[in-house]
């Protein structure tokens, strides 16, 4: 079994601050507000804490992130509550990361340059997040993406037998994530909608 998680950014600082930008070297990278790291951080466990207590305790063993300083900085949060040694149970209980112990073999984070918009025909921001449900699950109209919204997709990937080269199939993916529940919400459109 194969399951993504895919991410939005924490919230934004320029969206705090309108003026932030103003005087800045680089207006379109803003860091998190303060508020946006906590939100990170309190995802993150929230994301070990279900994948814990699925029936088949799955663990996120890679992350992929945009190289703006945003989104580095919430997967900075994030990964540290996914690799933090405290057990669950401890973990939920604990506000900052700054002093967790962290096991950092547990998953490997690289930035995928081509995550960023100026690397894309198109801006992605909570699309990302939304595209990933909408993609996947034909018929949903996404009308809202929150900072640190997440969705997760599952498919099967099954090894091709006798294939001595390490072949794989793999199935669509399948969405897990429920409207609401993951900082997400979106509802069934009906047919009647689609203008024909």
């Amino acid at each position: 079994m194969q399951r993504v998680v895919v991410m939005r950014h924490g919230d934004r600082l320029d969206q705090a601050e309108p003026i932030w930008p103003a005087n800045k070297p680089r207006p379109w990278d803003p860091p998190l507000t303060d508020a946006g790291l906590l939100r990170a951080w309190t995802v993150g466990k929230r994301i070990r804490a279900a994948a814990a207590s699925s029936s088949d305790g799955w663990a996120i063993h890679r992350v992929l992130v945009s190289p703006f300083l945003r989104c580095r900085q919430t997967a900075a949060r994030a990964v540290a509550a996914l690799c933090a040694v405290p057990h669950d149970a401890a973990l939920l209980s604990i506000d900052d990361p700054a002093n967790v112990p962290l096991d950092t073999s547990r998953l490997k984070v690289s930035i995928e340059y081509g995550m960023a918009e100026m690397m894309n025909t198109q801006a992605m921001g909570g699309e990302g997040v939304g595209a990933s449900v909408s993609y996947f699950e034909m018929g949903l109209e996404i009308y809202d993406v929150e900072y640190c919204a997440y969705s997760v997709l599952e498919r099967q990937v099954k090894m091709k037998p006798g294939d001595e080269e390490g072949g794989f199939t793999a199935d669509s993916f399948k969405v897990l994530t429920k409207s609401g529940t993951t900082g997400i919400q979106y509802a069934a459109v009906s047919e009647s909608w689609f203008v024909g």
